[in-house]
């Protein structure tokens, strides 16, 4: 069986283990993400609204640092920015715990520092609505649930921005053939839901192939690390590799 399949999650960790394949030691693996949409023309129930409301009372924002998880405080939530180049440029990303990193640091004992961080909104809705999205949710009343659930998406709506695109990139850093080297792999696609369905695909062919062993898998630790960047190509999704000392 396989579980937590798309983008993210379904790559982050296989990206960090691949990337661990391209130095004798990993230190720093931090992957993030810029979702691009025009929210507007989603048409979303009230039901959805609301459940993304929930979501946000039961946020995770840890990271693993110096060797150890931590819980990044509320304020300090925006704090990490990202360039992400494909004219979208640098922007504040939030950290989400993902439970397909859990097992990297044991996977990749050189590994100091791995975590998922996510942007996507205009300051507006990063700074104030989805703050008080968290707020209201967190009191548990299910009316100001719901209420929260509209006001972020009306948000998002009102104040989204071109370019409309999603990106997924890793940024490492480590030691390969005794010196410092630095890797960025930027994968990009103009459609959110097809670079949702991609990694599936790959997944299935990967599964059609046979040779695993029975189980249950994150689609991250179940993609092949070797190959993934070529397939992932294959199948659509823009590729850009950069290494440097």
């Amino acid at each position: 069986m396989i579980t937590d399949a798309g983008f993210h999650p379904g790559l982050p960790a296989a990206l960090v283990r691949h990337a661990a394949l391209h130095f004798d030691r990993l230190k720093v693996a931090n992957v993030s993400s810029y979702i691009g949409i025009r929210w507007k023309e989603l048409e979303l129930s009230p039901n959805t609204m609301e459940e993304f409301a929930d979501e946000l009372n039961h946020f995770d924002p840890r990271v693993f640092r110096d060797k150890k998880w931590e819980r990044i405080p509320l304020t300090k939530l925006s704090s990490t920015t990202s360039d992400f180049g494909e004219g979208i440029g640098t922007r504040q990303c939030t950290p989400m715990y993902m439970h397909e990193l859990e097992a990297l640091p044991e996977q990749i004992p050189s590994l100091e520092e791995t975590g998922f961080f996510i942007s996507g909104f205009d300051w507006f809705t990063n700074n104030i609505a989805t703050m008080l999205t968290m707020l209201l949710a967190r009191m548990n009343i299910s009316w100001l649930t719901r209420l929260a659930g509209r006001f972020f998406f009306w948000s998002a709506g009102a104040f989204a921005k071109p370019p409309f695109l999603t990106v997924l990139q890793l940024e490492a850093r480590g030691i390969s053939h005794g010196a410092d080297k630095t890797m960025l792999i930027r994968l990009s696609h103009e459609d959110a839901y097809w670079f949702t369905a991609i990694p599936v695909a790959a997944c299935i062919f990967q599964w059609l192939e046979g040779g695993h062993e029975p189980g249950l898998y994150f689609q991250s630790h179940f993609l092949k690390p070797a190959t993934l960047v070529e397939v992932l190509s294959k199948l659509g999704i823009r590729v850009r590799v950069s290494e440097a000392p």
